[in-house]
């Protein structure tokens, strides 16, 4: 078996399939899943092909998008995330995120079917697969994937009379699905394509539920309310976890600075601050009064490390990147549940060190050290008018989406924040002439700031926002940066 690494361009959409039989070792240190070829002997491992290195195989391969269709069984695949019920996408991030997926016919040791199903002289999954590629899975628009595809078949295989078996499915790395068809040639001004569709995902059987994540704890222990100590100690571990993995030894501040160098980087740091990013949404979206202490945590020992280090001044101004998503995360998230409280905590935290600045001081000024050169180096954000902006917002979208299925509520509460996060930032600098960076609703709801006048005229003193201490916690400092602030790029 041989890839054709000249002929998969980083663009490209490989599909690979194949029929007939699997075998699964145990070992101990788990499972291994192995093809069976033609020649192969199941009794005979040297014969047989190694399913994990198959797939590490296709990391040499520049294409965005790979999608395995295994017409086999299967135990040992490194599964990493399925998608959810119900969860919401935007195409334009699910054709820029890198993504490897698989759908199998079978689990370990279960009997696949070679006959039956919908199609004569197929097999029950591949009957199913030729179905939904031929648009029974297709959604909204006619837009089809790979999730679709995996729901629909996961379905009809599941409940089709001459089945015995359940497919196996998930991405093997990656976030990003791919489109298979029915891209819809619909554009912002920017040449994005800003379309939402929901997309089915198959039900999870009672046999395939995984032990208690960290954010499945976090969840309860916040419910529970008295349970502040534990929950403190889950978020302190998942913050030294990340510590560790943005050491300097890994993101050297003396390196050479280039555009491959950085956009490396922010992938990096965003790999490793996932889990951290989407604790402190759940703490801004559920947080109460109690949980204050837990809210800014990770804010706080994440930006007591950044001294005054020599280096290459890109790379020291990118060690803010950390702290600008976990803000981003709570933030929004804090935002979309009417959280102005812990909002306010976040933008307003100090960075503990003597004379330290307000987080959002801090972040926002190292972040817009940075070129916009460099952001529109980012995958998908060459044409942005936004591009940090944007970037976040994309990497955002399904973690917030998976954990409270924002789905359209999503984008409004992402533009509110970027608005009253710049606003509080123009406040904060105390100049004759303030300014606040930009965010994508200059472009994509360039109204907002209007409306946000009128919500106020309408609350006076009530406005949520106000009774937080946004702003010092007065309407006149309000109106008096929304009249002044300088909000561009």
């Amino acid at each position: 078996m041989e890839f054709a690494r000249e002929d998969a361009e980083p663009d490209a959409r490989l599909v690979f399939f194949f029929a007939g039989h699997g075998t699964t070792v145990k070992t101990p240190r788990g499972e291994i899943g192995f093809l069976v070829p033609v020649e192969g002997d199941a009794q005979k491992i040297a014969t047989l092909l190694r399913w994990d290195q198959l797939t590490r195989d296709a990391d040499l391969l520049p294409a965005k998008h790979v999608l395995f269709l295994m017409d086999a069984c299967y135990g040992g695949l490194a599964i990493k995330r399925t998608t959810k019920p119900g969860s919401t996408r935007f195409l334009t991030d699910m054709l820029i995120r890198r993504a490897r997926q698989v759908l199998t016919a079978g689990k370990a040791d279960e009997l696949v079917a070679d006959v039956g199903g919908p199609r004569a002289g197929h097999s029950v999954f591949t009957g199913h697969l030729l179905n939904a590629l031929e648009g029974a899975a297709s959604i909204e628009n006619g837009v089809l994937t790979a999730s679709t595809v995996t729901a629909y078949v996961y379905q009809q295989v599941g409940h089709d009379p001459d089945s015995q078996q359940t497919p196996h499915h998930g991405h093997l790395e990656g976030d990003g699905d791919m489109i298979l068809r029915g891209v819809p040639q619909v554009s912002t001004e920017d040449g994005a394509i800003e379309e939402l569709v929901t997309l089915p995902a198959p039900p999870q059987t009672t046999e395939e539920q995984s032990p208690v994540t960290t954010l499945d704890l976090a969840k309860q222990l916040i419910a529970e309310g008295k349970e502040r100590i534990r929950l403190h100690d889950v978020v302190s571990q998942e913050i030294r976890v990340v510590l560790s993995r943005t050491a300097t030894d890994s993101f050297s501040v003396q390196a050479k600075w280039s555009l491959e160098e950085f956009v490396g980087r922010v992938g990096r740091y965003g790999d490793a601050l996932s889990e951290l990013a989407k604790l402190q949404a759940l703490l801004g979206y559920w947080g109460t009064p109690p949980h204050r202490r837990t809210q800014s945590l990770a804010l706080r020992h994440m930006s007591g490390r950044l001294g005054t280090d020599a280096g290459n001044a890109g790379f020291l101004a990118l060690r803010w990147y950390p702290l600008l998503l976990l803000t981003y995360a709570g933030g929004v998230s804090a935002v979309a549940q009417g959280n102005y409280e812990t909002l306010f905590d976040l933008l307003t935290t100090k960075v503990p060190r003597a004379d330290g600045p307000p987080m959002i001081d801090g972040i926002i000024g190292n972040m817009y050290d940075l070129p916009q050169d460099a952001y529109r180096a980012l995958p998908g954000c060459d044409q942005r008018r936004t591009p940090l902006s944007d970037h976040l917002f994309g990497l955002l979208q399904p973690w917030l989406d998976d954990l409270f299925f924002l789905g359209p509520d999503y984008s409004p509460a992402f533009n509110r924040f970027e608005l009253l996060s710049s606003l509080q930032y123009a406040y904060l600098s105390g100049q004759n002439d303030p300014w606040g960076p930009p965010g994508r609703w200059v472009w994509s709801e360039p109204d907002l700031r209007r409306k946000l006048a009128q919500e106020v005229e309408h609350d006076g003193q009530a406005w949520p926002p106000i009774g937080a201490g946004l702003f010092g916690g007065t309407l006149e400092n309000f109106w008096t940066v929304m009249k002044t602030a300088r909000i561009q790029a």
